[in-house]
Formats: structure tokens, sequence, C-alpha cells
């Protein structure tokens, strides 16, 4: 990990707190003198509370847990225990609604931002008003996960409720938000005055382009994950096939994962998968594929190739994956096998032997 040696002791201070956003540079760290206003996105539950702001509190508490101070604000870098989701965890704060819109596409595009079938998620998305007080830090890109923050963005150590949010209406892939969300909202935040747009990419004022190309990394209304499906590999070697525990259910598979957006080359998900869950690095080009559909429309697509790659020597170091092996035909049938790839196991088996 890469420790940053912040500048905690400025050469001076901005007159207008807006200034902070200018003032620090990547890399610095000061405590702010006034509150700094600014603006943040967050997820609303069904009950109307917001995600890091605990049981309709209008204040987080001090960012005080330690992946705040190892990954996002102090130094030295510890250990990092599971993340709380409402916990404050050094927040950004953004000085304008430009800069955030534009900044919320960039998620929605690369990563698990638009998420409204993410298991104990939000339900709907927010833009609020706030203001940002205790210590604020410029993030140093190395330090940021998916390459840096935007412009104007300071990270602070505890964030207050400002007086507007805008509540959207729908998802950008159009799911709605619940009915009488808005009355839930003011129920916890009477303060707020709540504007309802139609998505949290069409803010008053702020020129709207068009809604984002989603990213594919997020959760299915099947209750499967990938919103655009997914793929992986069976791989022979010789007369052995590698295949993969899960770590979710126990169960033997092929490596695989969700395809990232719409336009993706479903091989280029199971390659890339293979190099991630299982080390194997080259293939040959697939012998064919087989797809399960599954409900909703969910569909999972397994390619059989050869590969010459020994995969991994010892159990991956992987989130997901708890060991991994490879094993003839017939051991496989010994296996606690996931049953969509059961299902399929015949029509793979049958491609390897066409070739």
């Amino acid at each position: 990990m890469n420790i940053v040696s912040w500048n905690v002791e400025p050469r001076r201070h901005p007159t207008d707190p807006s200034g902070y956003y200018e003032f620090l540079e990547p890399g610095e760290m000061a405590p702010l003198l006034k509150p700094v206003p600014g603006w943040r996105f967050h997820g609303v539950r069904e009950d109307g509370t917001l995600f890091n702001f605990p049981r309709g509190r209008t204040s987080t508490d001090p960012a005080t847990c330690e992946k705040s101070r190892a990954l996002f604000m102090f130094s030295p870098p510890a250990p990092a225990p599971e993340h709380d989701l409402d916990c404050s965890c050094g927040v950004r704060v953004v000085k304008d609604l430009g800069t955030l819109v534009s900044y919320m596409r960039h998620l929605a595009t690369n990563n698990r931002f638009e998420d409204p079938f993410l298991p104990h998620g939000p339900t709907a998305l927010s833009v609020v008003s706030v203001t940002g007080t205790g210590y604020a830090a410029a993030m140093p890109e190395h330090r940021v996960r998916g390459g840096k923050d935007p412009r104007d963005c300071i990270r602070v150590e505890q964030v207050h409720l400002g007086s507007t949010m805008y509540l959207a209406q729908a998802w950008a892939d159009g799911t709605p938000a619940p009915d009488g969300l808005e009355d839930r909202v003011r129920e916890q935040y009477p303060d707020l005055t709540i504007h309802r747009v139609p998505t949290i990419y069409q803010i008053p004022g702020v020129p709207f382009i068009r809604l984002p190309e989603l990213g594919g990394e997020v959760w299915h209304s099947s209750g499967r994950y990938g919103r655009y499906g997914g793929a992986g590999a069976l791989l022979r070697r010789e007369d052995k096939f590698l295949l993969i525990r899960r770590r979710d259910n126990g169960c033997w598979s092929v490596p695989g994962g969700a395809n990232a957006s719409r336009d993706v080359d479903p091989w280029e998900t199971a390659r890339a998968e293979a190099r991630e869950e299982a080390h194997i690095h080259s293939t040959s080009e697939p012998y064919g594929s087989t797809v399960w559909h599954g409900e909703d429309g969910w569909t999972f697509r397994t390619y059989a190739a050869d590969t010459t790659d020994t995969g991994p020597r010892r159990t991956p170091r992987n989130g997901e994956v708890i060991d991994a092996g490879w094993f003839t035909e017939t051991d496989m049938h010994d296996l606690d096998l996931m049953p969509e790839f059961e299902e399929v196991l015949p029509e793979l088996l049958a491609l390897f032997e066409e070739n």
C-alpha cells in the first residue's frame, strides 16, 4: 500500500470556505476553520433514511473507522475491517452540482453505482446539499480506487445535511423509486426541501446530455449478479478440466463473472475471469459455447476451450473463490456442482469430443 506524507500545516487558509476545494493540493490535509458547503449523492432506504446518516440523523459521526484512516484520509495506513454502510469514512464532498453529475455518470459507467437490485441496498438515489467539518483532505490519484476523485472535490471528516435534496423518481435503467418514498424522507428529515427529478442526472440548472451507459457489475432483477448476464469457460488441459469452488455457495463451477457492459464480447469476459480466478493466461480459441437461460432474461454463456497453462498452484486468494483444481470427467460427476453448470455440462463435453 502506498503511504502518503500528508501536509497538515497549511501555509494559510482561504477566506471563503468554498476556497478549500482549490486550496488543497493532492496529498494535503488541513483542519477546516469554517464549515465547507458542497454536494453529495446518497442512497435512500425504503424507510426514507439516507445511507451514512444513521436512522434519520442529520450529521454523521466523525470519521473514526479504520478504513477511513487506512485508505482515505489519515496516515499511517492500517488494516481495514469490513466497511459499514452507515460509516462516514472520510466522505467526498463536491463543490458544485455540475461536477457531481459528471462524476456520477462516470461511476454509473465504470462500477457498481447504479445498482437498484443490490441486496440490502438503497431503493432510490438522491443528491443533497451538505457542509463538511473537521479535517479535509485532497486525495492523490494513486490512493483513489478507480483513478481519481473529481475536480473540486475534497474528503471531509464529518458531514452535515443541508437544506436541499433532489430525489430521483427512477434509476437510470427505468426502475422506479418506491411509492410514498418522498413522504417517508420528509418524516425523517423535516427540514429538507425535496425536489423530485426524473433521475439524478437531470438536476435543474445542470445541462442534461443523456443517461449514462450503465456498467454490468451490478445485480440483475432476477437476483443474479450481472446486469448483462455473465460468461465463463470450461478449460481442458490434457484429459482434465479446471473448476473453481465458489465462496458464496460452496459449489464447483467454471471460472466466470459478469459482463462489464452491454456490448462486451462474452468470450473476453470468460478469458478475464479465468485469469483473475484461476491464473489461466492462454487458451485456444473456443470450440463453441452453451447458454443457460435463467429467470427474467438473465443468461450465462459457457465456452469450451483448451489451455496449456497449469493454473493455480495453491488455493486462489480471491474473495469469490475458495478452491480450484483439475478434474477428470468422472471426477466432476462426483463433485457438488452448481446446478446451472451441471445442466449444461453434457453439451460442453460434447463440444470437446467434436474437437
